[in-house]
């Protein structure tokens, strides 16, 4: 639980002949992290299996179908799943020929409703044009180019007053003008020699010119034809749509898992571009967790009649070791808070169980309310239900929740009341009277919180570089506090010596990075003050909300009910605060404070070759 799950380094050496069989039981076993191969002088990569470009072919056309139809892959994983329980061979000359089959017939219907519809966005787009020249009764026939008349038409963002500037320009002139969609619209005819004054006017009123080009050569062609014309091809839609959704309804279920399984086939079949080849031998370089490692050897050997030949390699510093956590439920909520940050190295201590521990402690101590417990916890219990996909994050909630309950118990508080009904609820520790003995305490967590880091980082340096460094390292901020403590509450003189052995032997192990980062040590202590903060600006609010709300309800009548609406708002943005607020500040104690004592990450996650949840 505290150490990544153990790895063992494979290297496998076969024929040419045994590849295609090898890869197809890595991927079946989806237990071998591969570690590609870089082509050098000595070693070339490997090509893939002769079907690959056409599997990719296939998978590009089924994609197509998929996204057409909006297909969602989820609303079928039981059908893939009931599929591959069967353990058939997927027949690959008889999927291609149905996929090409079921394509062409869906390019075919597809194309045709492309088309229609694009036909139908056009029509549309004169059909507004000629009810706009009708709106302002300007027939189409007159928008041609004359030797002597100019014509203007689009729209102005105000009218008034534009007749009179056209005729103090000219007295040839027609004006056509009318509200057309809450926009001034204007048709304006004016002789050619005009029409550059006429445009400066116009454009004064940010004139919008509208094109009618693509109408002037249909001028013959009226509304009523249009219109006509757009419901026959809006009823070929309906028709090409009622039939590709019965297209949909054959096809969809199978659509779906064949692109699945072919996305699998793609994936085995460039597989040897990630080994090492020559003419007649291929060579690949994985990792597999060591308590299957022996089984692994086994099963492949039997595969192929021990015609390959596994070795097990000696891990070395210069290995890049995937990495898979191992914790149990409900620790393992946790590790996405490792996604989020960065995966530890593999001799590292993984620190998932510690932020299980300590983040809805940190939680819960700042939100500190059981009624605020309650409700956020039956929250975040809903929207599990809802998004099941992010079920982790939300249990790392619902522990948070519990926290602030049992934190809510400790300081006696329901809704920021610490009197309820007359009743004086049970408290260990008031956040709204007691904030020094609030602040002590936090102080106290942080400093355990702290150390528990320091001790991860003194075993860390312990197994990665020996006895000495560890001692140099970590264990020199340990004395530094010790010295403090000693030079505060017994002597001075043993202090001061106890701090000058420990700030030396920091020297000795970080140089003067270390002298540097002294001060830093005590600012991170003084910043778990944040829990009291935090959760006495929390108390607080709530207060208010419950003081003003208490105004209305001694006023009687309909005030009962204003105040019993400035209780759900005021406690519901409380509660939102309180949940942002606790979050944001919890994280930034795990990654600032606790991790930079021990934490080195950069861990690459393991991936095993096979079957993608």
């Amino acid at each position: 639980m505290l150490k990544p799950e153990r790895m063992t380094k494979l290297n496998i050496l076969g024929p040419k002949t045994m590849e295609k069989k090898l890869v197809k039981k890595l991927y079946d076993l989806n237990i071998f992290h591969i570690v590609d191969h870089v082509k050098d002088d000595q070693l070339d990569i490997g090509n893939p299996f002769e079907n690959a470009e056409e599997v990719s072919d296939l998978i590009i056309k089924l994609n197509a179908m998929e996204s057409f139809f909006e297909l969602n892959k989820k609303q079928f994983s039981k059908d893939l799943d009931n599929y591959r329980k069967k353990g058939k061979e997927l027949n690959y000359n008889e999927v291609k020929a149905l996929i090409l089959k079921i394509y062409n017939t869906f390019t075919k219907d597809a194309q045709k409703l492309k088309d229609i519809k694009n036909e139908v966005r056009i029509i549309e787009k004169q059909l507004e044009k000629l009810r706009i020249l009708k709106k302002i009764g300007v027939d189409p026939a007159l928008l041609e180019e004359y030797d002597s008349l100019s014509y203007f038409v689009g729209y102005l963002n105000r009218t008034k007053g534009v007749k009179k500037e056209i005729s103090d320009i000219t007295g040839d002139h027609i004006l056509h003008k009318t509200i057309y969609k809450n926009k001034h619209l204007i048709g304006l005819f004016v002789v050619k020699d005009k029409k550059d004054m006429v445009q400066k006017v116009l454009e004064k009123r940010n004139f919008t010119t509208l094109d009618f080009s693509d109408i002037v050569s249909k001028k013959s062609l009226k509304i009523p034809y249009f219109e006509k014309k757009t419901k026959i091809l809006n009823k070929e839609i309906a028709q090409l749509n009622k039939k590709l959704g019965v297209f949909k309804q054959s096809w969809g279920k199978q659509i779906v898992i064949y692109e699945s399984l072919l996305s699998e086939e793609a994936e085995r079949s460039e597989a040897p571009l990630r080994f090492a080849s020559t003419e007649k031998t291929f060579f690949v370089k994985g990792w597999v967790p060591t308590k299957k490692a022996e089984k692994t050897k086994e099963i492949l050997n039997e595969l192929t009649n021990e015609k390959i030949m596994i070795q097990e390699k000696e891990i070395t510093e210069e290995d890049d070791i995937p990495i898979k956590l191992r914790n149990p439920k409900p620790v393992n909520s946790f590790e996405f808070f490792m996604q989020l940050y960065s995966m530890p190295k593999y001799k590292e201590i993984d620190p998932t169980f510690f932020l299980f521990l300590s983040f809805p402690l940190f939680f819960g101590f700042m939100l500190g309310d059981i009624g605020y417990g309650v409700v956020t916890f039956f929250l975040f219990w809903f929207l599990k239900k809802k998004i099941p996909k992010a079920g982790g994050f939300f249990n790392i909630l619902m522990f948070a929740s519990a926290a602030t309950i049992f934190f809510g118990g400790l300081f006696g508080e329901i809704f920021g009341e610490e009197v309820l009904f007359g009743y004086h609820l049970p408290h260990i520790l008031s956040r709204a009277h007691q904030i020094n003995e609030l602040l002590y305490l936090s102080i106290a967590i942080g400093v355990v919180h702290i150390n528990i880091g320091l001790l991860i980082g003194f075993y860390n340096e312990l197994v990665s570089h020996g006895f000495k460094t560890a001692v140099f390292k970590k264990l020199s901020w340990i004395f530094i506090e010790i010295g403090v403590v000693l030079a505060l509450f017994y002597s001075a003189t043993v202090g001061g010596v106890t701090i000058g052995i420990a700030v030396l032997l920091l020297y000795l192990g970080e140089g003067f990075k270390g002298i540097i980062e002294l001060p830093s040590l005590f600012g991170n202590i003084l910043s778990y003050a944040r829990l009291m903060a935090i959760g006495v600006a929390s108390v607080q609010l709530a207060i208010v909300v419950n003081e003003f709300a208490k105004d209305f309800f001694h006023q009687g009548g309909f005030m009962i009910l204003a105040g019993i609406f400035i209780l759900a708002i005021g406690h519901t943005i409380n509660i939102g605060l309180g949940i942002l607020g606790p979050f944001l500040h919890s994280l930034r104690l795990q990654y600032v404070e606790f991790f930079t004592k021990f934490f080195q990450g950069g861990g690459k996650d393991y991936v095993p070759f096979g079957i993608k949840e």
